[in-house]
């Protein structure tokens, strides 16, 4: 088998996410969020609304007071990074 084209870009350890890669990518979503204004009020609201049901997530777990609480906690942050 031949090798992948270039445009595939690199895969592997080598793809990782450098700290240089991730402010590019923030630069271009920066430049994007300027340049489409409505995108930044969608985003900021489905961020606050994600944000409050989580925070009542935890709220409810906080509360819950059982030796199980770590492991749910641990599981509802896996679910929030998409883990």
């Amino acid at each position: 088998m031949g090798k992948a084209p270039a445009e595939a870009g690199p895969t592997g350890p080598e793809s990782a996410i450098t700290p240089s890669r991730r402010r590019y990518r923030m630069h271009g979503l920066a430049g994007l969020l300027r340049d489409r204004p409505a995108i930044a009020d969608d985003l900021g609201s489905m961020l606050s609304k994600r944000a409050a049901t989580e925070l009542l997530r935890l709220q409810k777990y906080r509360n819950d007071g059982s030796s199980k609480s770590a492991p749910r906690l641990a599981a509802l942050i896996k679910q929030l990074v998409n883990i």
